[in-house]
Formats: C-alpha cells, sequence, structure tokens
C-alpha cells in the first residue's frame, strides 16, 4: 500500500489503489491545486448516475462533482452505492463532452448535464468501498 509523498494526510490508500488520499472536503475547496495528480476517494456515496460511465457525488457544500469512469473502470452504479475511486481531475470543456456524446458514454440529452460540471475525476479504478 504506498503513501504518497507530500500528501496532508495520513490515510492509505486502498489496496490495489495507488494516490493521493483526499476527501470530498478537498474537492469542494477547489480542483486547479490537484488536478493531474493521481487521486483517491473513499467511501463515496453515488448520488446518481448519469449515462452508463459518469455519476455525480454530492460535495460537503451541497454542490455536485462529477465522475467519470474509463476503460476498466466502467460499471453499474445507482445512487446510494459507496464506492472508492481513483483517478485524476480534468477540466471540462465542450471538447470533453462530445467526445463522451460520440463514444455513447452519455445521451444527447445528458450533453448539458455533463456541461454544468467545471472539472471532473476521470476514475481509472472503481469499486465498491472497503469496509
Amino acid at each position: 500500500v504506498a503513501i504518497s509523498e507530500g500528501a496532508d494526510t495520513t490515510a492509505e490508500a486502498p489496496a490495489g489503489m495507488t494516490g493521493e488520499v483526499v476527501t470530498l472536503d478537498q474537492i469542494a475547496a477547489g480542483t486547479s491545486s490537484l488536478e493531474g495528480r493521481d487521486l483517491v476517494l473513499q467511501g463515496i456515496e453515488v448520488a446518481a448516475a448519469m449515462g452508463t460511465e459518469a455519476f455525480w457525488v454530492d460535495l460537503p457544500n451541497q454542490q455536485p462533482f462529477l465522475i467519470k469512469m474509463a476503460g476498466d473502470a466502467v460499471m453499474p452504479v445507482q445512487a446510494g452505492d459507496v464506492l472508492d475511486v481513483a483517478g485524476q481531475i480534468r477540466t471540462m470543456s465542450d471538447s470533453v463532452v462530445a467526445a463522451w456524446k460520440a463514444s455513447g458514454a452519455i445521451s444527447e440529452n445528458q450533453e448539458a448535464e455533463a456541461l454544468f460540471a467545471q472539472s471532473f475525476l476521470e476514475a481509472r479504478t472503481v469499486r465498491p468501498a472497503q469496509q
């Protein structure tokens, strides 16, 4: 189990996940300083699914935050699921949403919903939370 250097927390990433363990509070405080870093979120609850490859979580400040599953990380999720997620925060853009729509990850009707997000976590690992 790896602990990232320079992490503000002593929490260890779950087995098989690498990255700096961060909280939803840290994401709510702003994502710009977290972009491009390998991050792990533990025990996050799905607020709502969006399409077949993305879902929303509620931040402590009541703002929604989007997580997009990528590659082998894609799995069915539904509201109430509690997950561990590892990936990197990315900036949302029209071209990102267009690529998601073209790949079938989201429908045309979900385009505006996806664009609501200013940033998102591109998850390379998603699994049920380990207790």
